[in-house]
């Protein structure tokens, strides 16, 4: 077994609305290499003002972790605490899945939802500022950190271009 260096990467997963088509949530992924110790405790900030834990979510994934390889982390679904802070949230995995019950695994994942907290409008915060917006959420394991930004685009509809010439 080769050990990678302790590195972090997140990404995330919007998940919407059927309805609406708005966006309601996101599914954040952290991948994590190098864990070498428990308890594995993350710091990640976010727009409080803005989202907030889901903590309506019955999705199997939300709160966990797993361990395996560079590719595919899905041994040993452990749950994973998580305490609120003013500019976001502190994640704890206080025991990780482990091969065997032995040696770490090389590459671990945890997974977690952040909705939009009630009456959030992303497409009026886009309008509000200039018809872009950018939601921000920063991940920070040790020394080592990684974001993921969700861009809301508005696209302006300006009748003026479609009739320009009759004018």
């Amino acid at each position: 077994v080769t050990f990678d260096k302790p590195d972090i990467k997140k990404t995330g997963e919007v998940q919407t609305d059927e309805q609406t088509g708005k966006v309601k949530s996101i599914l954040y992924t952290l991948t994590l290499s190098g864990v070498s110790d428990t308890p594995v405790s993350i710091k990640d900030t976010f727009d409080t003002s803005l989202l907030e834990i889901d903590t309506g979510s019955t999705d199997y994934r939300h709160m966990k972790i797993w361990g395996g390889n560079q590719w595919d982390q899905r041994f040993g679904e452990t749950p994973v605490s998580y305490s609120e802070t003013s500019d976001g949230v502190i994640i704890t995995a206080n025991t990780v899945p482990r091969m065997g019950n032995g040696p770490f695994y090389s590459h671990y994942k945890i997974q977690y939802f952040l909705k939009l907290k009630d009456g959030v409008d992303l497409d009026a915060l886009a309008i509000a500022n200039g018809g872009e917006h950018d939601l921000t959420n920063t991940a920070k394991w040790g020394d080592h950190e990684s974001s993921y930004t969700y861009k809301t685009v508005y696209d302006y509809f300006d009748k003026k271009l479609l009739n320009e010439n009759e004018l």
